[in-house]
């Protein structure tokens, strides 16, 4: 066969294998009507690809230099056909950027405005207008448009050139393949994961809007030299919903092969129903090369046929098992800034159970979702439990958050500290050369004490176990902890100070503090006062007196720990850091406001050396002090930062983007803008009631700032039992001089005020204006709004004098 001839077949049966089945007899007898032998061969070629699906493999395999040839006849080809230079509507032409199975993608620059712009042009290309072809670039612009998410490349502009050719003008991403970027910026493990998550999301932010992506691999996934994420290519996106955007859908027969098969799921090879489920197995291949620089298949030398078996029927290699087996591992050991001995540390266990639950065959046994895989990465990335792999022990406590979760909260943190202890004590008393059987067997009663706590609240160990609430097992726990470990001192007051903080989280302040400072006691004694593990102790303690509003005792607590840290490691660790912070929020709270925001600006210049993921709380208190400063752009610049560095440390999101969200819903009501405070609120008050009991002074505060916002929008009927609900709370928990009930009752007054019962609100406007200023000081923000309610009620009240009085204080 000559080299004519092949280029011949070659474009008829590129072209034809695009079309509808029922459409390419009629198109090769028209293209071949002088040439019966050319159609005969061209029908062989569609019956072997219809046949044994080897598209080509046989056949071009065998001919390998007539493969070239045809290469570089393409490449003539198309060249000669370039649009470089060209104007296609309102782009000026200048680079070709790629080529694929169905169109070009141009580099453009816009030529019909004084605004520079650029972007990156998508034509079909010349003769695959077919309807079902000009259906799905339809419905790829119709994604485009509909999606809006920082890390997905967005639709510019689109039309039919004069040709009579769609295209589309996409966003122009200058960068590279996620994994080369990695590799050229030898990114570490924690980096590439992090890089990882920002695709998920984006991913989620696709399913959300119920289009599944399809075609997700590193060619379509590329980060700029800022380091800046963007997903392109949504030419195969499947949406879960036919109607969503009330266009025909386009046929997708399998012969279409409408995927990158190194990177399909097994449901797209075989055919079967297409979920979100399907992107999470092009996520995990994606995953298993960031981590270990090979596919997880070795496809080389593999048909067709061969490939689609092995995406079906073969288990990929643990990644840390595929990286042990690599023979000159030096290049990925020096791209991932590690040893070969730490690379593989880091892979084995929770790394090596993510990833192949990800790759798992059956959609059921995969991750469900993104988000769930993304979950399971934070959590390795906090050393928590992943849901991929259980154990034995922990296998008891991971069932119990699931029975508990919600009710445990941020308290299931310090439940974890519990688990870590034993492992830790464990290996620590192992170590002890002089006394390692002695030691060794008090760590295992530590253990069993642990377990056995747990146990109590398994139902198949225990039947009556499903009446116990978390607090009865807490219960046991502290009984079983205050009954042993005499001769273990250490061990005692590590797990007291553990239960006391779960006890804290929980707001049962009673429990939490005999044990917090019977720990402190202890690490006094046995260590010394100016041990860092007192330090420690010192600001569990404090925060707890804190929140009940004992002030006094907490400032000497935290400068104790100040004190302590600044002795031990000087002041440039996080450490210190930690205590300055919560210094800060002391000055806060007692109405120091100048003095709080010099310790968090001290506590972020710290944070941002060490590149500590604690600066994100740091400027969320900030914005919260500039806010009682009046300064109300800066605190909602900061708190919006602190919204940003949560989700890029992924450091108990959601409960402090609440915390976040409550601060700048706090924000615009001081500006006046009423409608984006309850917004604000709501979306904060939703976050709380998914993490805490019913009653939680977490929920109150936002059932008491929501209210707050309605009744300055004369919404009072909405407002009172959200106050009530509030008040309550404080009252439950809280002494009954603390602020924050004198607060509710100040805003419920407020209502109360609206409806027109003066009486019934002066007496309590009058505590609350009193309990403020003696807590804050007169020019608080709080002490000005409670002053100027005050005012408002009695000149409503028809009494001038009382009101200027108060105008003027």
């Amino acid at each position: 066969m000559d080299r004519q001839h092949w280029k011949k077949i070659s474009h008829i049966f590129d072209l034809a294998l695009n079309l509808p089945q029922d459409r390419r007899t009629t198109y090769i007898k028209q293209l071949c009507r002088d040439d019966p032998a050319l159609e005969e061969e061209i029908n062989d070629l569609l019956a072997s690809v219809e046949a044994s699906d080897q598209m080509l493999d046989d056949h071009l395999r065998k001919n390998k230099a007539l493969l070239n040839s045809l290469t570089t006849h393409l490449q003539e080809t198309n060249i000669n056909r370039s649009l470089v230079g060209q104007t296609i509507g309102s782009w000026k032409v200048t680079a070709l950027l790629g080529r694929g199975g169905m169109g070009e993608v141009y580099h453009v620059e816009r030529c019909d405005s004084d605004i520079h712009q650029k972007g990156a042009l998508k034509i079909m290309r010349h003769g695959l207008n077919t309807p079902d072809n000009m259906r799905r670039f339809r419905l790829e612009k119709q994604i485009l448009a509909g999606l809006h998410h920082p890390n997905i490349a967005g639709l510019i502009d689109g039309g039919i050139s004069d040709d009579g050719r769609p295209y589309l003008v996409m966003e122009y991403v200058d960068g590279i393949p996620i994994d080369q970027y990695c590799d050229k910026h030898q990114l570490t493990i924690d980096q590439r994961l992090s890089l990882l998550k920002t695709v998920c999301q984006a991913v989620q932010h696709a399913h959300k809007n119920l289009i599944v992506h399809r075609d997700l691999k590193p060619a379509n996934i590329l980060v700029t030299e800022e380091g800046h994420v963007k997903i392109l290519d949504f030419g195969i996106a499947k949406l879960l919903d036919s109607d969503l955007y009330d266009l025909p859908a386009a046929e997708t027969r399998q012969s279409m092969r409408l995927m990158s098969l190194e990177y399909a799921a097994p449901e797209q090879v075989s055919g079967n129903t297409i979920t979100t489920s399907t992107d999470v197995y092009p996520l995990g291949i994606l995953l298993y090369e960031l981590l270990t620089g090979v596919h997880p298949f070795n496809f080389e030398e593999k048909g067709i046929k061969e490939i689609e078996e092995t995406i079906l029927n073969e288990e990929p290699p643990r990644p840390s098992q595929r990286q042990a087996a690599i023979n000159d591992s030096d290049t990925l050991i020096e791209a991932r800034k590690t040893s070969q001995t730490a690379l593989l540390g880091q892979l084995r266990g929770d790394l090596d159970a993510i990833t192949c639950k990800a790759l798992r065959k059956e959609m059921d046994q995969r991750y469900q979702s993104v988000s769930q895989l993304v979950d399971d990465l934070n959590r390795f990335k906090a050393d928590k439990p992943v849901t991929a792999r259980y154990g034995s022990t922990r296998y008891y406590i991971l069932k119990f958050y699931k029975r508990h979760k919600k009710r445990i909260g941020i308290a299931a943190g310090a439940v974890i500290i519990i688990t870590a202890l034993t492992i830790f004590y464990t290996f620590q008393l192992a170590q002890q050369r002089n006394e390692a059987q002695l030691q060794a067997q008090k760590a295992e009663q530590v253990k069993e004490l642990l377990v056995s706590i747990f146990q109590s609240g398994d139902p198949f160990r225990e039947p009556e176990a499903n009446d116990l609430s978390i607090q009865d097992v807490l219960d046991r726990g502290m009984h079983r902890i205050s009954n042993s470990l005499e001769s273990q001192p250490l061990v005692k007051a590590e797990l007291q100070e553990a239960l006391g903080s779960v006890y804290s989280g929980l707001i049962m302040y009673p429990k939490a503090e005999p044990l917090l400072r019977n720990a402190l006691a202890t690490y006094k004694q046995e260590l010394g006062p100016n041990a860092p593990d007192v330090a420690q102790a010192s600001l569990l303690l404090g925060f707890m007196l804190f929140r009940k509003g004992e002030y006094n005792e907490t400032e000497t607590l935290f400068e104790d720990a100040k004190r302590i840290y600044k002795s031990n490691n000087g002041i440039e660790n996080t450490h210190y850091a930690y205590a300055v912070k919560m210094m800060g929020a002391l000055f806060s709270e007692t109405g120091r406001p100048q003095e709080a925001l010099d310790q968090y600006n001290q506590a972020i210049q710290i944070y941002e050396q060490k590149s500590a993921p604690e600066i994100a709380g740091t400027y969320m208190d900030r914005g919260y002090v500039l806010m009682g400063l009046g300064q109300f752009d800066e605190a909602e610049a900061s708190l919006e930062r602190s919204i940003e560095l949560f989700k890029e440390y992924n450091q108990e999101p959601e409960v402090a983007i609440a915390n976040a969200l409550t601060g700048l819903g706090q924000t615009m009501q001081l500006k006046g803008k009423l409608a984006k405070a309850e917004e604000y609120h709501r979306e904060a008050l939703n976050i709380r009631q998914q993490i805490f009991d019913p009653g939680h002074t977490y929920i109150a505060s936002s059932h008491l700032r929501l209210g707050w916002v309605l009744v300055e929008e004369h919404r009072i009927e909405e407002a009172i039992p959200l106050v009530k609900k509030a008040y309550q709370s404080f009252k439950n928990h809280l002494p009954p001089n603390h602020w924050k009930v004198a607060a509710s009752e100040g805003v419920l007054a407020l209502a109360w005020l609206g409806q027109g019962k003066y009486r019934q609100a002066e007496q309590t406007l009058l505590n609350t204006y009193g309990v403020l200023k003696k807590q804050f000081g007169p020019n608080d923000w709080r002490t000005r709004r409670a002053r100027q309610t005050v005012a408002k009620l009695y000149a409503a009240w028809k009494k001038p004098q009382k009101a200027q009085a108060y105008l003027n204080n």
